[in-house]
């Protein structure tokens, strides 16, 4: 499958649906990290956010990824 270089997490799990429509429901909590993937990455960026909200970002990131792990054969 050919994909788009993007940090557009929404757009990502979109293509996922395609796929595999149970890891896109489960992926969806993280579609909110495109932000942290593009706001905060450049000059003249806001404020990076308090440790508890990254913390959860974390969280959020590492059970996705548990998520996909559980799915490769």
């Amino acid at each position: 499958m050919r994909y788009p270089l993007t940090h557009d997490i929404v757009e990502l799990n979109t293509l996922v649906e395609a796929v595999d429509p149970a890891m896109a429901q489960a992926a969806r909590p993280g579609e909110r990290l495109t932000e942290f993937a593009t706001v905060y990455r450049y000059p003249g960026a806001p404020p990076l956010p308090l440790l508890d909200e990254t913390q959860r970002w974390v969280e959020t990131a590492r059970a996705i990824v548990a998520e996909a792990e559980r799915r490769i054969p």
